[in-house]
């Protein structure tokens, strides 16, 4: 399947099934592409990041430890990511 996150995502009338994709998007990762491999995401760019707390998410996780969370991203990403971090 090649079509993104934002797509598939409304293929789930189960709220549960589709719970990661909602994490996905909730990490503005609605635009990378199903079954896209992991080895291809930037690193530096935060997608690799974002897909850890996306993941983290979906566990229902009580506590979150970042460690430098922004360290060599980008400033627009930075955004992105303390915007996440602040509605959780």
């Amino acid at each position: 399947m090649t079509r993104p996150v934002d797509q598939v995502a409304s293929f789930f009338t189960e709220p549960d099934d589709g719970k990661i994709l909602e994490c996905l998007r909730h990490v503005g990762l609605g635009y990378l592409t199903i079954g896209r491999s992991t080895s291809i995401l930037s690193g530096g760019g935060g997608e690799r990041q974002r897909v850890k707390l996306a993941s983290l998410l979906d566990e229902d996780v009580d506590i979150l430890n970042f460690g430098e969370p922004t360290t060599g991203l980008h400033g627009m990403d930075v955004t992105r990511l303390l915007t996440v971090i602040t509605d959780l």
